[in-house]
């Protein structure tokens, strides 16, 4: 016996298949469940890179920073460097590996095309021959979608089994295809794959290719623009005016509403917001949207973004400066990692373009050897000069007081500043009442005797020997109360005044770390007629 359903019984059961469907009204968990959702078409992707600049900056920005400075290319032979350097930029090869570097990012992989003027010529699906290679004629960016695989290395014992021996290139397949169905080698691709997919991925060409990184933070995405939409609704919203009209509903019911809406974009040309019409005597009430807490929410969904991004820092990714909008406090180190990643992804492609233009017909020498030649990326933080010398001014300034505080003298941010071979914005001085390390080193017996004219030969106080330098020069306070008296004295016998230390009883200068010298060398010389000017000496290791 069938049971009779009752009214709303079919309504109940759509309800119920909706929730099912959405999660909506089931909990958390059935609404987070990671199960396989709907995977996005290329023209979706493509969509989103034209019309969202969240999508675009995720894509394109971390590429545009790891490559920003231009490649330095070397070689002992000069025409070498010169000609590869020509080539590339000829080629505008680091531009288009930008491009392919974007769609392996947006679509899941990307490609260049190597369309190569050969000396015998070549079908296409034939492998390219470095020997065989005239002149590189031109080389065009592809993405996944242009190059389907055809055939695959099916050898078990080849280095590629596994991989597309050849592709179906359709270049522009997603508008007015320039030419339809070229079968073309592998090894006339430069391939940039995508995020690596497991094997439990559905698509073959997937597998091989990779997978798109805007597929993994859709969901993300889309919230931010769903979050952005609201605000831009909120703000709407916030200040509306009202415009009683007599007699509205009469007008309306005469079928006179173009009247009515002649009036109403009247107003709306007279004001940014929004009008509400109503009759003269009906009311409308407003009620407040509540924003507590919306500050919170847009620094969430910044969080969320800029993590989902794969570490590009949150200031830059929204443009912010630092110390602004939520304070937007960072480092890049995390980024600076990931842009290094990046160039790390992308050095054997850029060594097979090398190998591929060393071997055109019109370079130096025939045959030219990958270690012939070198490349590298440039910085990642390229010099600016204007930021460089900011830095020093401020640097100068902090100088400035300290020296008129008496905390350094001049001669210690000399030797701190320049004293390294190069700028340093460190600053080093030895303060305190420790022993130094040598003091207890043992005397010479017979020192060597030391006249007036010493000074006119300083080296003479700073080596023994050719083995045998000073280590640390040390001035009694009882002839020098200050550290500028000290420094005159000890510059008298020829000590270079770099790191200073006091202690209760003397100036130590050092010339040199310890640890240049040999253990238990250290020997003690006091300046005959110094008054106390004890200059220590060891032997230098090697010597």
């Amino acid at each position: 016996m069938k049971a009779k359903k009752k009214p709303g019984a079919i309504k109940r059961t759509l309800d119920s298949l909706y929730s099912a469907l959405t999660g909506i009204g089931q909990g958390k968990a059935a609404s987070v469940s990671f199960t396989r959702g709907r995977r996005l078409q290329p023209i979706e992707l493509t969509n989103m890179w034209d019309f969202s600049w969240l999508t675009k900056k995720i894509v394109s920005m971390p590429v545009d920073d790891a490559l920003q400075v231009a490649m330095e290319i070397s070689a002992e032979d000069d025409k070498i460097a010169g000609y590869l350097r020509s080539r590339w930029y000829a080629l505008d090869a680091k531009e288009k590996i930008k491009q392919a570097l974007y769609w392996s990012r947006l679509y899941g992989g990307g490609a260049l095309v190597l369309l190569v003027r050969e000396r015998k010529a070549t079908a296409p699906e034939k492998p390219l021959i470095p020997a065989n290679i005239s002149e590189i004629v031109n080389i065009r960016v592809a993405d996944l979608s242009e190059l389907v695989p055809q055939t695959w290395y099916t050898d078990p014992l080849s280095p590629k089994y596994g991989d597309p021996e050849t592709f179906t290139y359709n270049p522009g397949s997603t508008g007015a295809s320039l030419t339809t169905g070229i079968t073309i080698h592998e090894s006339r691709v430069i391939f940039f794959k995508g995020i690596p997919t497991p094997a439990q991925s559905t698509a073959v060409t997937e597998k091989w290719w990779g997978g798109s990184l805007i597929q993994h933070i859709y969901e993300e995405i889309l919230a931010a623009s769903i979050f952005e939409d609201c605000t831009t609704e909120l703000a709407q919203d916030f200040v509306s005016r009202i415009f009683k009209m007599t007699n509205l509903a009469d007008l309306i019911e005469a079928g006179q509403e173009e009247q009515v809406r002649t009036r109403i974009d009247l107003i709306n040309k007279l004001t940014p917001h929004r009008t509400a019409v109503i009759d003269k005597d009906e009311e409308l009430e407003k009620q407040q949207a509540p924003i507590t807490g919306y500050e919170a929410l847009i620094n969430y969904f910044a969080d969320l973004i800029a993590g989902a991004s794969g570490g590009i820092p949150r200031a830059k990714l929204f443009s912010q400066q630092l110390g602004t909008l939520a304070g937007a406090e960072e480092t890049t180190g995390d980024y600076d990692r990931s842009l290094l990643a990046i160039q790390e992804r992308t050095t054997r492609q850029i060594d097979r373009l090398f190998e591929v233009i060393a071997a055109e017909q019109g370079a130096p020498k025939a045959d030219i050897k990958t270690d012939e030649y070198e490349w590298e990326y440039g910085a990642l933080h390229p010099r600016d000069d204007k930021a460089i010398t900011e830095a020093r001014k401020i640097q100068a300034d902090i100088d400035n007081i300290y020296i008129t505080a008496g905390v350094l003298s001049p001669d210690e941010v000399l030797a701190n500043r320049f004293g390294g071979g190069a700028y340093s914005y460190e600053t080093t001085i030895e303060i305190g009442d420790e022993a130094d390390e040598n003091d207890d080193e043992e005397i010479i017996e017979e020192p060597e005797p030391m006249t007036d004219a010493a000074p006119a030969a300083p080296r003479a106080t700073k080596t023994i020997d050719a083995a045998r330098e000073a280590q640390t020069f040390i001035v009694p306070k009882s002839i020098a109360k200050t550290r500028e008296q000290a420094a005159e004295i000890a510059k008298k016998y020829g000590a270079t005044i770099g790191s200073i230390r006091e202690t209760a009883e003397s100036w130590r200068f050092r010339q040199r770390s310890p640890e240049d010298f040999v253990n238990g060398s250290f020997k003690t010389f006091e300046v005959p007629e110094s008054r106390g000017v004890v200059i220590i000496f060891g032997t230098i290791k090697g010597k």
